[in-house]
């Protein structure tokens, strides 16, 4: 085989590269996601408030809970993460914040409002939020920075687009229907994205970090393959005895 053939097909398989793939899938995972974040959840302020003769204080206890519910979550999801990988704690999140999205377009008191707000808010702070960045990382060494702006792009865009698609709705429909809607957006656009393409790590494909091939991590020496494939880490129980650790706990 001509030696411009062979270089051709590296080039194209480097181009197609499955860790960019999961930087796609990641950063419409944070454009969705967005159905819970607060610049959404502003929007159903009102509408919902009017309706029930609620206060604002009422509206805002249930988002509040949800957050501490999620914070409570996240050591759990962490222990998941490691066991399982991202996809599965990913999709438990989704399905959770879609899911109350969906739930919110029925409720009629405050028990039901209650719940679909604390479900949304534990998927989004204990599971979702918590992961993307996790599941990137795996993918990339080299690269990472890049790859984690990439997919950062998603969460930036959904904080601006998902309010005004709900908003739109809530104008045209009524806040039930949007609502359903932005639930169902996150089902279509984040959940099943996330069940269908989301891997682990690159080794599972058969692929190395970075996209590079076996001939590149061959040329490396042994003391460079350690310090650019393998992050120095410590345990969590040393974690754990660490100044630093708690401190950025306490942040």
């Amino acid at each position: 085989m001509p030696v411009t053939t062979i270089t051709s097909s590296a080039q194209r398989a480097r181009r197609l590269y499955y860790g960019w793939v999961i930087v796609a899938v990641i950063s419409m995972i944070g454009v969705v996601q967005a159905g819970q974040f607060n610049t959404t959840v502003g929007v159903f302020v009102k509408p919902v408030t009017e309706e029930f003769g609620w206060s604002r204080s009422m509206f805002i206890g249930a988002i509040s809970l949800g957050t501490l519910t999620g914070g409570l979550l996240a050591p759990l999801s962490g222990l998941l993460l490691d066991r399982l990988g991202g996809r599965w704690v990913i999709s438990l999140g989704l399905l959770l914040l879609g899911g109350s999205l969906i739930l919110l377009s029925f409720v009629n008191n405050v028990w039901q409002f209650y719940i679909a707000m604390i479900v949304g808010r534990a998927g989004l702070q204990g599971a979702t939020t918590l992961s993307l960045g996790v599941v990137v990382s795996k993918w990339f060494v080299r690269k990472r920075g890049r790859a984690m702006a990439v997919a950062e792009v998603g969460q930036r865009a959904g904080s601006g687009l998902v309010p005004l698609f709900a908003q739109a709705i809530v104008s045209t429909a009524g806040w039930r229907t949007a609502a359903w809607s932005t639930g169902v957006l996150t089902w279509v656009l984040g959940l099943l994205p996330a069940l269908l393409f989301l891997r682990r790590q690159p080794e599972d494909l058969g692929l190395n970090p970075d996209g590079d091939s076996d001939a590149e991590v061959a040329d490396v020496s042994d003391m460079a393959m350690e310090h650019r494939y393998e992050d120095s880490g410590i345990t969590l129980r040393d974690a754990l005895r660490t100044s630093t650790f708690w401190l950025l706990e306490l942040a």
